[in-house]
């Protein structure tokens, strides 16, 4: 079973704020592992100024002692008004203050909210040795006034801890 780090702090909105505009713990908009209602939000403004980062801390997990799948995950939906198209979503991983991860998806969806998963290579996986240090950062690199991003939901996902139970030891006995 996999085990998920969810948002559970903003360290620095970077001018996201939550579906009504609101700028107080935004996190708690995407924090889940599934996609509702409530969102988090980089408006483009009349400057055409890119949006971001948006800081957000993670919940802990145990270090799997393993480099497979460990992936973002994250639902979005954008809004485009200029003639450039939909504005490009950069999500980057970090241990604390080293980036381990970072991809810009330049075509998230502007029909419907949809899920997206970035598998982070096996390099990239052993690079990270505290899995309590981890944070997300995510920047709206739209330019066009009024381009918006929507997240809905974002976490971090990687394999069960390694397991310290050895079960119970068993023995045989042999009696000439």
């Amino acid at each position: 079973m996999a085990q998920n780090a969810t948002l559970d702090g903003t360290s620095n909105r970077g001018g996201w704020t939550d579906e009504s505009a609101g700028t107080s713990n935004i996190h708690t908009h995407a924090d889940g592992t599934s996609a509702g209602s409530d969102y988090v939000q980089g408006y483009i403004g009349y400057d055409g100024s890119p949006v971001g980062p948006a800081i957000f801390t993670l919940s802990d997990v145990t270090d799997p002692e393993e480099s497979s799948d460990h992936k973002i995950i994250y639902s979005a939906h954008a809004a485009g008004y200029g003639f450039m198209g939909a504005p490009g979503l950069i999500i980057a991983l970090f241990e604390g203050t080293t980036q381990r991860h970072s991809t810009t998806n330049n075509s998230v969806s502007t029909s419907a909210i949809t899920e997206y998963t970035i598998n982070l290579s096996t390099s990239e996986a052993n690079s990270i040795s505290d899995y309590s240090d981890l944070i997300l950062r995510v920047t709206n690199t739209g330019t066009n006034p009024t381009d918006v991003m929507k997240i809905y939901n974002m976490y971090f996902q990687c394999g069960d801890a390694a397991s310290s139970d050895t079960g119970n030891p068993a023995f045989l006995l042999f009696l000439d």
